[in-house]
């Protein structure tokens, strides 16, 4: 999921982030996915530094990545270094694991 993206940083239920042409189909898929409490399921937050400060602090996104939401989910959430204490700090109450890519030169 795009954090930039205008309709995903409108979400404010998982149904919202499970988009589908099919109506019928995405209601089902967001049903499997809410039933399993995200067991087997990635969840990507591309960009997470380029939402809004109060959707970083309340939102849907912070539920997933604190595990109040779909607490059997891998969540993955790249963001610039400037937003990663905000990470760190939802993260502290889960398992989690901290990657810090270093070294992108224009070379």
């Amino acid at each position: 999921l795009k954090m930039r993206d205008r309709s995903i940083q409108e979400a404010t239920t998982l149904s919202d982030l499970f988009k589908h042409p099919d109506p019928e189909l995405q209601a089902a898929v967001c049903k499997d996915v809410v039933k399993s409490n995200g067991k087997s399921i990635l969840i990507l937050l591309e960009g997470y530094d380029e939402l809004p400060p109060d959707l970083q602090e309340r939102s849907i996104f912070s539920t997933l990545i604190e595990g109040k939401e779909l607490p059997n989910a891998t969540i993955l959430v790249t963001s610039r270094t400037s937003s990663s204490d905000i990470v760190y700090e939802k993260c502290k109450a889960t398992k989690f694991q901290h990657i810090e890519v270093v070294g992108f030169t224009g070379e």
